[in-house]
């Protein structure tokens, strides 16, 4: 059964890959991975963690026994996540109320005229600054 102990074990790296870094392909992943994995600091957290010298503070400490429970129930599987059947049906989104809407036209004009203002202001910033140049050229030219 080693070859598909090996197929469970790349599905959930690449699940958790995904889950670490969503926008990373699993080698790019890896990749990062690797690289800090060589840090110091992630190399002191993780020896403190294989210790158990780093505790949770919002969890209670719990005996072995209690993890163990705790752990073989808790733990969803891959397969339980991620269904062999690729025909699910895609959610509809939700639909937006009235109020909704209304809210969001309203911050979309708002949105343009601050972008308006914003390049009149930097527009008329560039045009004092140009002619600033232009009148001290024309300034030097009449001193001659």
């Amino acid at each position: 059964h080693e070859e598909e102990d090996l197929r469970m074990i790349m599905k959930t790296y690449e699940y958790w890959c995904h889950r670490l870094f969503p926008k990373f392909s699993f080698d790019d992943c890896l990749a990062k991975l690797e690289k800090l994995g060589t840090k110091k600091d992630v190399q002191v957290y993780l020896k403190k963690l294989r210790m158990d010298l780093i505790f949770d503070e919002d969890q209670p400490i719990r005996s072995d026994h209690e993890e163990e429970r705790l752990n073989d129930a808790s733990i969803p599987q891959f397969d339980d996540l991620f269904p062999p059947n690729e025909n699910t049906e895609v959610q509809e989104p939700p639909t937006l109320t009235e109020e909704q809407l209304e809210r969001i036209r309203i911050n979309k004009v708002k949105a343009n005229r601050l972008r308006q203002e914003k390049l009149r202001i930097n527009n008329k910033d560039t045009l004092e600054e140009s002619c600033g140049d232009s009148n001290e050229l024309i300034n030097v030219g009449n001193g001659d």
